[in-house]
C-alpha cells in the first residue's frame, strides 16, 4: 500500500467514523476550528473537517474523548441517541439528494445539521441526570420533552444544540437554523431536518419522545409533508427502505473500521 493510497483510505475511514458517531463529529469540528489549526475561515461541514486533520490528531482526539458515563445510560441510552442522529442525517441526505433545488454544499450543510441536531440532549443529561429523568416522566403524558425541558432548564435541547455548535466556531445560518428549529416548522431548506426528525420517529428509528403523537404534532407533520411534495420524488416507504439499509451499513462499519485501521497501520 503506497502512501497516497493509505492517506485516502485513512481519510475515508475518518469520514465514515464521524458520520456514524455524532459526538465524534462534534469533537472533530471543535478540533479543526480551534487554535490547533488557527483557520481564518471556520469549517462548517463534516466532509471538509475530515480532510484537514492528520490521522495522528484524529486518533489522539478519540483517545482523549471521555467515555459516556455508564450511570447515565438509564437516563438516555447513547446507542439510541446515536441511532436517531444517524437516521435523521441519512434521511436528510436522501431527501436533499432527491430534491432538485439543493446544491452539493447545501446537502453537506444539512447533513451536518441533522447529525448534530440533538447534541444538546447529551449536555442536558450530563448536567443534571436526575432532573432530566424527571423531565422524561413529566413528558410521558403530553409527549413533549421540549416543553418540559423549557420548564425545568429554562431552555431546550434544540436551542442548546445550536448554541453548542455555534460556540465551536460554526456560524453558518442554515446549519444553526436547522438545528435550533427542528421541533418547529422552519422555512426554506431548514425544513428538511425538521421533517427527517419527525419521519424517523414516526417509523420507530431511534428513540421516540413518548407515546402517540399529539393532535398538533400530527398536524405539523402533515404540513411538513405538503411542503416537501415538490421535492421528494419517492414514496415514504421507498425512502425508509433506503434509510434502513444505510443505517445498517453505518452501524456495521464506522468507528469499527477506523479502529481496525489504527491497529493495522503504522502511523
Amino acid at each position: 500500500m503506497d502512501s497516497k493510497e493509505a492517506q485516502e483510505v485513512r481519510r475515508a475511514a475518518m469520514e465514515e467514523a464521524i458520520h456514524a458517531f455524532p459526538l465524534l463529529a462534534f469533537n472533530l469540528l471543535k478540533l479543526v476550528n480551534s487554535s490547533v489549526f488557527n483557520l481564518k475561515t471556520k469549517v462548517t461541514v463534516l466532509k471538509q473537517a475530515a480532510s484537514l486533520p492528520t490521522f495522528d490528531l484524529f486518533k489522539d482526539m478519540i483517545q482523549r474523548t471521555p467515555e459516556y458515563p455508564p450511570d447515565l445510560e438509564p437516563v438516555m441510552t447513547l446507542n439510541r441517541f446515536e441511532e436517531h442522529s444517524r437516521a435523521t442525517a441519512l434521511t436528510v441526505q436522501l431527501l436533499a439528494t432527491l430534491g432538485r433545488r439543493f446544491s452539493t454544499t447545501d446537502r453537506e450543510r444539512l447533513f451536518t445539521a441533522a447529525l448534530l441536531h440533538d447534541i444538546g440532549r447529551i449536555f442536558l443529561v450530563m448536567s443534571d441526570p436526575d432532573g432530566y429523568r424527571n423531565i422524561q416522566k413529566d413528558a410521558g403524558g403530553s409527549g413533549s420533552v421540549v416543553e418540559s425541558e423549557r420548564k425545568y432548564f429554562g431552555t431546550d435541547h434544540a436551542t442548546l444544540s445550536a448554541l453548542a455548535v455555534e460556540q465551536i466556531g460554526i456560524a453558518d445560518p442554515l446549519v444553526l437554523d436547522a438545528i435550533r428549529r427542528h421541533h418547529e416548522i422552519p422555512t426554506g431548506a431548514s425544513i428538511l431536518v425538521a421533517y427527517a426528525d419527525r419521519l424517523v420517529k414516526r417509523f420507530g428509528i431511534g428513540p421516540s419522545e413518548g407515546g402517540a403523537m399529539s393532535e398538533s404534532a400530527a398536524h405539523d407533520e402533515a404540513r411538513l409533508k405538503v411542503a416537501l411534495e415538490e421535492t421528494v420524488q419517492m414514496t415514504v416507504g421507498e425512502i425508509m427502505m433506503h434509510v434502513l439499509s444505510e443505517v445498517d451499513t453505518l452501524m456495521s462499519s464506522g468507528l469499527a473500521q477506523f479502529k481496525s485501521l489504527t491497529a493495522s497501520m503504522s502511523i
